[in-house]
Formats: C-alpha cells, structure tokens, sequence
C-alpha cells in the first residue's frame, strides 16, 4: 500500500470524477478511459464556432468567387460610440508571415474628402482613417488598447501611406468603369471583395484616377468603382489584417453574458492564460468549475450544434447537463465548453478539461468498485469494468491504489514513475528476478513503503540457491529519491533498493535513501544493494545524502552492505551516514569478505575498485583481505570542484567517459552525459595542474601590470605571441628603423608570418618573419629579439613609420609606430656619450637639408630644436669635384652627382661614343684600397647610368675610381 495515498483517498477519488474542484489543471494525456467516439451530436458549422485555421481557410469564408469558395461572414471588432462595429472576413493575407485574417468594414467610420491631389500618402481620406486608429485619449478612436494589440501594420505594394505601413488602410481598385465590380485588400491586393458587399454608402479607395490629379475612385454597390472629384465628401469604408497567434477561436456566441443566444455574427475569443486563474473541468454529467475571485466577472460557456449555454460563475459550481437548456452531451469535439471573461472589450477564454466520460472509474480486476455518489448529477454507481485512472501520472490508481504496469520496450521494462517501480518490484519478487528495467525519469518515493527488491532469507549462506536479483537495472543516469526501508523480524536480512544482486545495477543515483533497523535481528544494508553476489555488479553508481543505521551491530554501507564475490566499482558515496559494526561498516561497501569460520561461499572476497567516499572508510573487510583498489577517501571539495568525476572516469574526456559534471548546477557527479564533461585543465604555462572545468582549455594568461607579458608564467599575453621590446636606428649604408621583437616558437614557425611597414606616403615595405630569423638576433638576459627593419630616405626621419605583425591565422598585433627622430631625441635627452650625440646631431642635419633639397615636409625638419649648422667655413668642396679623364673613342663622363634615398648612392653618366655598344665595355669602380666594389648598371639607348649603393655616413670623403674600358 502506499501510505502517501492514505490520507488523499478521497479527494483522488473525488478529482478522478471530476467532483472537485480544487487541481483542475489535467490534460487529456492522463485520462485513460475517454470514449469520445460515443459522440453522436451534430459538429459546430464554422459559422458557429470556427478556430484559426478555420477561420484563414478561404473555402469556409471568402467574399468574391476567385478568393475561395467560402460563405461570407460577419464578426464583430471595435465600437462606434457604443455600437458594436461589425467586419466581414475577407480571407488570408497571404504577405503576413504569421497567421492572420484581413477584415473589411461593413459600415462606414467616418466621412471625409479624399483631398486636393489623388496620392493617398499625406491625404485627407488618410487622416481621417488615422484618426479611428487607437490613440490615447483620442475622441475618434473605434478600439481599445487591447484591441490596438491585435491588429497588424501591414505594408502595402501599392498607393501606399505615408509612413509605407498602416493598421487601417483605404481598399483599392486595378482600375474603374463597369467591368470593375471589385475591389481589393491585403498588402498584394490578391484579395478580392465583391459588390455585393460594399453596403448602401459611397466610399473612397485610396487609388487616384489618372486623367485628374484631383480625381480618385469610389466604390458604389448601385454601380461600379468609378471616378470622383477629392473634394467631395463620402463614406469611410476600411480593412486590416487580424493577429490570429493569440486568437482561440470566433463563437456565434455574444461575449460575457448569461442566458446568451446564438447570432449571425461571431465574436473572437483570444487566449486567456494569462488572465484567468480560474479552470474548469466536465464529464458526462456536468461541469464543475474552480473559480478565483481574483478573475472578477467569470462565464461558463457550453456551445453545441444548436444552442449555447452560458452563466456567470462567482464561486466553485457544478453545473448538471440537465440544467443545460438545448445542450444534449459534454463529451467529444463536437461540444465545446470554456470560460471567459471580458477586459478592454477583448473576450478572454480558457477551454474546460475533459475528465471522465464515466460517472467513476471502473478496473478490471475487480479493485476499483467502491461505491461513489456523483456531486455533479447524485448518481451512484458501483461498477467495474474498465481501466484504472491515474489523474496525476504517479503510476497508480486514484482510487484503488494499484500499480500502472510499466511498458516492455526491447526487453526493458520502462520505468517512469513511483507506481512502475512499485509494479516492477512485486513482479521481480514474484519470481521473474532476471527482469530488466531502465528508468525513464527521476523517482520520489516520499511516503512509499518499500519492501526490497529480492529480499533474501537468512545470509549469503543461502546464495546457492537464492542469488537475488539477476537482471540488469538501468539507471539511466536518472537518481531514485527519499526511498526509506525499515528492517522487520523472520529472518530476512538484506534491506536497501535491492535486497540481494547477483545482476547488474547500473548508472544510477539514490538521494536521501534511509534504512531504519526497526525490528531487524540482524542486517546487511546499503542504499542500493543489502548485498551483492558471486556475478553481482553495481557500477557507475552513487549514493548522496544516505543514513544507514544498523545500531553499530550490523554490516551497513553507502552503496552496499556486503560484497561477497561480486564488484563494485566506479562508484561514490557522499554526505552520509553510515552506523555499523566496528569491522564492518565503510561508506561505500560495509564487508567484503567473511571470517574463516563461515561456509566456503563467505570466502570469495569481493571487489571494490575505483571508488570514493567523503566518509573514513570506503570498505571494510575481515582479516584484511579483500580485492579493493583504487579507492581513496576524498574531501567533500573534491566531489564539487570535478576531481572526483575525473577519477570516476579514469581521467579521459574522449567521449567514453560515463561520468558528467556541469560545474554551474552540479555539487557532485552524474552518470548523465546531459551534463557537462569534466576536463583536466592546467595553468596558463601548460604543465601546472590547475583544477578542473566544463571547457577544455587552460586558464588564461593574467596581464595586470600590462606589460604584455603574463605575470604569472611570463609568456608573451596579447593573443598572437608578439612583443615590441624596443626601437634602434641603423646607419649601415642606409637608414633604417629597426623593430626589436619577442616572438613565441608557434610565430617563429609560421612561415606565412611577417611585418607590414606603412609609410605616410602610402607605401609599404613587407619583412618575413622567416627572412628576420635567419638574421642575427640579440639575446638580453636570457631572451632572444628578432630585428625587423624599415629602409627609409633621408628626407624621411620625420616620418611616422606603422609596423604590425600579422599571421597565417589572421591573427594581428597592435600597430606600432616610431620614427627616426623620435629615436634621436630619445638618445639625445638620454644619458649617452657626446660622441654618439654629435653623431645623431649630424644624423638629423643631414635629414634637414634633405627635406629642404627635395622640398619634402619642410614644415617638420628633423633638425627643428637643434641649433643651425654653420657650413660657411666649411673646407674647399672643390676636392670633392670628380676628376674625369675620357676616351673619346668610347664615350665620356657626363655628370655626377648623389641619391638620397634610404641608401646613400653615387650616380655617373656615362655617354657612349657613337657605333659603340655598352655590352663591348667593360665598367669597374674601386675603392682606395683598390678592391672592387658592386655597381648597377641601366642603359638608355646611348647614356649608361652606373651606381654605387650603399655609401656609409662616414665613408661620404671617399674617393672612388670609375674607369670604362673596351
């Protein structure tokens, strides 16, 4: 029996037939006995009671032949003063993206002028139309704020409004005379309204005619659409598209009235979830309502083929289906019963519940035949002939208490609920002990008296010939809850979920499991298993929140009481409390093997491997002989933090992992891979362990000081492993700025990897990273700095120069930018030697007169701040004239003179004689030692241009030998 049903047996039995009317909140999912095919009333026309798809379906409701073969059909929306405005439904704007409906006027709102030019956009007929919209406080306005909310802004292909979108909208014509008899709506115009339905009044469309600017149409259902003069005045006659997402359904129903009467015209009902907290529920025989007097003014509806039911509710009331007048049944689709309420002129509806269609349950063995008296109808009945009823989906009965049998799915009995296990149980211990079983769901056994599964008699001395449990029962990483078992005389002895397992248990969690001695002389208890056997397997298990008490004279354990030849592993015990023998007790496994006194059987230890416990003990044995293995005692920190879920896992993460944490929900493991993986991380320098996470990836680099460097592993942290360490300037035969770089090994080993160098010019100058490697680099305490170096001119040192790194993977770093001059100021207001400051001083000099020879960026000298270099009494430059001595039979010098670029150059012309060919001559320049130095040579028909590159600063008083030979 289940004790939890005790004291709720009659008001189950009372909710199982609709008589209460306190938790209405059923579904027809849980009615196991509905016969709705009994049915025989006449269905509702959709003229009576139509649902959304009904009511945008065109062959039940269309106003012209080539929209759809439907009827037409009036449905009341908005108020002219008090008088109800009424609409015909017109068909589907087929332009809307959500269910909708479009709906025409069928009287006149307003009268207006259509206005001084024929464009709809700006126009009197468009203000006056405007004006019926709803607007706060607005004396013109047809509809309430609610009813505002349900209608839509529709954007319209053609004559379109001012703002392009409009929720009211003059209709339209393609064109005017006879043959246009009409007109159209929705946002394509594809929806056509016959003349027949335009009413008595002259109203304006909001199409011009196109022979007067100050013309536009009208439509006259004496006559055609036709042209007319904008200054007249006629009727004001529009659609809009109906939000049909909320809408329930349209009844012919009046809205919110007792003694209602059916009429020509429908009214909407819109869904109201969120406005009404009362519910109703019906059988066979009545209604019965559960009313909240926070809902205010409350209407019961029964609507059928022919007539409507209709009353105001204020109190909990059953309603007979005699008093219902023209009402012949309440069960089946052809019956429709809700409530409803009115607010903002907006009729809010919920539909009642189907409950029974039978006064009482009815079982068929017999169980279900206690005698009830029907509140609603004051019949009683006794009979039993059809199925059990279980309004709440806990797997019994509401009346008689019986389990619901569990599904058999591929040999699995599938366990959804406390009745299912309950059922399972008995049909276990009934014989069947190699049944297997999933679960489906998490289990409460609040208040369930529980007998063990295969509770053994006597010890494991039996096992011979009483093995227990020997099926499979799956978890199915679900938990069983508040389970408690309490210990009874006549020898039997093993008490937990199972008595005795020589199966598999498997991937399942109990919480807050309770063994209670009681009358017990003696016991073998654990959460899940009293004890397990030779082939008994409990794995993947846990247990949370356990109070195993055997008064410290018995064997008790978390997971097991005793194991003898079985296996336990990779299971878990936490946040219990396990009382037992002294020598016999562990939170996990309470004996694992039995003294040398006891039968040959007791003698096959157990094995308990890879388990855990926040307790003292993971597992006892006698004499200390046992298979256990990788267990460890853990602090309770270690079951949060994922370590434990780690260990469970044999540390992998590759997807065959059976246990599962998610950090941000979970206080320990789950064998349930909803949740998350439980991932080893380490500190941000890769080797440190660093705790565990649902991310696989390790903790970041933390920069607070920014420098750019971790400060905990002091690797490079900006995301891509490139530094800027520092600036220099070489003088190397050219001028060059250099960018001094720390760069990681992924970086060095990127072959795609380099440096952009922009100028202000727009130019750019490319440097692989491969090409700066194979340079000589400087090593400064221990770090190795790559040099990536810009060339610039010399009119250049004031230039800004941009440099930043990028990879193959898109990855990039700042943009840095330096200059030569700001390197030079850094060295002339450092703390370095005269000599280096008169060198940079001569550096910038030079860099000034350059800007003032070519002209370039004269407003920033490189110089500016220095005093004026006095060359007046500089040496005779005439030394400095080249000596030239030709050959006229092969040609002769013409000119010389020096290139200021990013190299210092000597350029010589050379002519050549006539009839003879450069590729004859031979060009060879040396330096005063009288070694042979490089030149280029670039020839233009009869003038050879040969230059000398690379000119350092202090070699510019060297004299060089140019000679052209044949």
């Amino acid at each position: 029996m289940k004790l939890k049903k005790l004291a709720k047996k009659s008001l189950s039995m009372l909710l199982a037939t609709a008589l209460a009317v306190s938790g209405l909140a059923l579904d027809n999912s849980s009615v196991l006995n509905v016969k709705a095919e009994e049915n025989t009333s006449t269905p509702l026309s959709v003229t009576a009671f139509a649902t959304p798809e009904q009511l945008m379906n065109s062959d039940n409701f269309a106003l012209h032949s080539d929209t759809g073969s439907g009827v037409a059909q009036k449905v009341y929306f908005g108020k002219n003063g008090e008088k109800p405005l009424q609409w015909y439904i017109a068909g589907k704007d087929s332009a809307q993206e959500i269910d909708n409906i479009v709906l025409f006027s069928a009287q006149g709102l307003d009268t207006s002028a259509f206005g001084d030019i024929n464009i709809y956009a700006g126009s009197t007929l468009e203000a006056t139309i405007e004006g019926c919209e709803y607007a706060e406080s607005s004396s013109t306005s047809k509809f309430t704020a609610a009813e505002d909310s349900l209608m839509l802004s529709t954007s319209l292909a053609s004559n379109q409004p001012s703002d392009g979108t409009a929720k009211l909208y003059a209709l339209n014509s393609q064109g005017y005379g006879y043959d246009y008899t009409y007109i159209t709506a929705g946002a394509n115009d594809d929806i056509k309204i016959d003349m027949s339905y335009w009413g008595n009044d002259i109203f304006w469309l909001r199409a011009p005619f196109d022979k007067y600017s100050d013309w536009a149409l009208v439509a006259n259902s004496n006559h055609c659409v036709y042209d007319v003069a904008g200054q007249y005045v006629y009727s004001v006659v529009p659609a809009f598209n109906l939000d049909l997402s909320s809408v329930l359904f349209a009844s012919s129903a009046p809205a919110a009235t007792s003694g209602a009467s059916l009429t020509d015209t429908m009214t909407f009902r819109v869904d109201g979830a969120e406005k009404l907290a009362s519910g109703a529920a019906y059988t066979a025989c009545g209604v019965t309502v559960n009313y909240d007097e926070d809902d205010g003014n409350v209407f019961l509806y029964v609507q059928d083929a022919d007539s409507v039911y209709s009353v105001e509710i204020t109190e909990d009331t059953a309603v007979v289906l005699s008093d219902m007048t023209g009402i012949d049944s309440l069960i089946g689709e052809n019956t429709k019963i809700w409530l409803e309420k009115s607010e903002d002129n907006v009729a809010y509806a919920v539909m009642a519940e189907v409950v029974l269609t039978e006064h009482i349950p009815k079982a068929d063995d017999g169980d279900c035949t206690t005698a009830i008296t029907c509140s609603i109808c004051g019949e009683v009945t006794t009979e039993a002939e059809a199925e059990h009823i279980d309004s709440n989906d806990d797997g019994y009965c509401d009346v008689c208490d019986s389990c619901a049998a569990p599904e058999l799915v591929d040999g699995y009995y599938q366990i959804a609920n406390a009745g299912n296990l309950m059922w399972f149980a008995k049909f276990v211990s009934n014989g069947e002990k190699d049944a297997n079983a999933v679960l489906l769901a998490d289990i409460d056994m609040t208040g369930v008296a529980w007998t063990p599964i295969c509770q053994t008699v006597s010890f494991h001395e039996t096992a011979a010939t009483d093995t227990g449990y020997s099926g499979t029962f799956d978890g199915n990483g679900h938990t069983i809850s508040n389970l408690t078992v309490t210990g009874i005389s006549g020898g039997t002895y093993s008490y937990g979920l199972f008595g005795t397992v020589s199966g598999t248990v498997k991937n399942l969690g109990m919480v807050n499991y309770k063994y209670i001695l009681g009358d017990a002389s003696d016991a073998r208890a654990g959460s899940i298993a009293g004890q397990v056997l030779t082939g008994g397997t409990i794995i993947n298990c846990y247990s949370v929140g356990h109070d195993v008490d055997t008064k410290e004279s018995k064997i008790a354990g978390g997971i097991a009481g005793c194991n003898y030849g079985g296996t336990i592993s990779n299971c878990y015990a936490l946040n219990g409390k396990v009382t037992g023998y002294t020598t016999r007790w562990g939170g996990v496994v309470g004996d694992c093997k039995k003294d040398s006194t006891a039968p040959d059987l007791a003698q096959t230890y157990g094995t308990v491997s890879n388990c855990y416990t926040d307790d003292t003990r993971v597992a006892s044995t006698q004499n200390n002989s046992a298979n256990i293995t990788d267990c460890e005692l853990q602090e309770d920190t270690a079951f949060a933090s994922g370590e434990v879920a780690y260990l469970l896992n044999g540390e992998k993460t590759d997807g065959t992992q059976s246990w599962y944490q998610t950090f941000e929900t979970d206080t320990y493991p789950v064998p349930d891979n909803t949740h998350g993986t439980v991932y080893s991380i380490f500190a941000c320098d890769g080797t440190t362990p660093a705790g565990y996470s649902n991310e696989n990836k390790n903790e970041p680099h933390i920069d607070e000081n920014g420098d750019e460097y971790c400060d905990n592993c002091g690797v490079i942290y900006n995301g891509i492993g490139a530094y800027l360490a520092g600036y220099s300037v070489s003088l190397n035969g050219s001028i060059g700025v250099n960018f001094h770089m720390d760069l990681t090994k992924n970086v060095l080993d990127d072959n795609e990897a380099y440096m952009l160098f922009t100028l202000p010019n727009g130019t750019s100058q490319k440097v692989m990273v491969s090409d700066a490697k194979a340079k000589e680099s400087t090593v400064i305490e221990g770090k190795t700095y790559y040099m990536f170096t810009c060339n610039i001119a010399a009119k250049e040192m004031t230039d800004t120069i941009q440099a930043q790194l990028f990879t193959s993977d898109g990855s990039t770093t700042q943009v840095y930018e330096y200059s030569v001059s700001k390197y030079a100021w850094y060295i002339l207001d450092g703390d370095y030697d005269a000599e280096t400051k008169e060198l940079v001083k001569a550096m910038l000099h030079y860099g000034a007169y350059s800007q003032e020879w070519f002209d370039y960026n004269t407003t920033n000298l490189a110089n500016a701040g220095l005093e004026t270099l006095d060359l007046s009494e500089a040496d005779d430059w005439d030394e400095f004239n080249p000596l030239i001595s030709n050959n006229d039979n092969v040609g002769s010098f013409t000119s010389a003179y020096l290139t200021l670029e990013s190299d210092t150059a000597i350029n010589l012309k050379f002519k050549l004689a006539d009839g003879v060919s450069f590729k004859d001559l031979r060009v060879v320049v040396q330096d005063p030692m009288g070694n042979v130095v490089p030149v280029t040579t670039d020839t233009t028909e009869n003038v050879c241009l040969i230059t000398l590159t690379g000119i350092k600063a202090s070699d510019l008083d060297t004299t060089y030998d140019f000679s052209v030979t044949d």
